[in-house]
């Protein structure tokens, strides 16, 4: 019988260089690194595909928006470090709300170097990711240098992973434009439009995101970013 491979997303945090991303970007190639030697190790296990974000300060899951969608999704999600996520917040408490936030969703976040989902931490291994403690450098295998060339295959996982932001772009454009036509009907009634108002209102006309999900205020704050000039 054909053993079924776990799947699981690699993410990766950009804290730093160019915004755009690619597989030789300075910022992530170590943790590509890592988590391609996990899926080796593995030996067939398991499968990594990747998505990534890019924030120099983290001051909330809303400033990671491929992350919230992915464990909104119910993916699991492997880092090849934990401490990424909160080693970027502006301070303890910033990275203690970060947590807190992240809690619901910990069973399917993942550390290489810690050998356990988030959920199984105990409270000191929690105590010393939020403290940003953690000797930053985690290295299973080293970083290779930065390659000349790109093989076909990255060029083509690169090409995939730029056609489905585009359509995962497209779909949250089409989506937000309901809510900006909702938030001015509202406005032209003469009510006051807070976020959370406005969810509830587009929630209760069945409008929904591209996820099929419930609008949140953080989500439709998102939203509304798109339809600006």
């Amino acid at each position: 019988m054909t053993q079924l491979r776990k799947h699981f997303v690699g993410y990766l945090l950009a804290t730093h260089g160019v915004r755009k991303l690619s597989f030789d970007h300075p910022a992530i190639r170590q943790q590509i690194a890592n988590l391609k030697a996990w899926e080796a190790a593995n030996d067939g296990k398991a499968s990594i595909d990747f998505r990534s974000d890019y924030a120099r300060r983290i001051g909330g899951l809303g400033d990671l928006p491929n992350l919230q969608d992915l464990l909104e999704e119910g993916s699991s999600v492997m880092l090849d470090d934990l401490s990424r996520l909160f080693r970027p917040c502006g301070s303890v408490q910033a990275a203690k709300e970060l947590y807190l936030e992240l809690e619901p969703h910990a069973e399917n976040i993942i550390g290489i170097r810690q050998k356990m989902n988030l959920g199984g931490l105990s409270s000191r291994a929690v105590s010393t990711l939020v403290s940003r403690q953690l000797n930053p450098r985690f290295v299973i295998v080293g970083n290779a240098p930065k390659r000349k060339r790109r093989s076909s295959e990255d060029r083509q996982t690169e090409a995939a992973n730029a056609a489905s932001a585009k359509s995962r772009g497209k779909a949250a454009d089409e989506a937000a434009q309901p809510l900006k036509r909702l938030k001015s009907t509202l406005e032209a009634g003469g009510q006051t439009v807070t976020l959370a108002k406005l969810a509830e209102r587009a929630n209760a006309d069945g409008l929904r995101t591209t996820r099929g999900n419930l609008w949140r205020a953080d989500t439709v704050s998102r939203a509304l970013k798109r339809t600006s000039p």
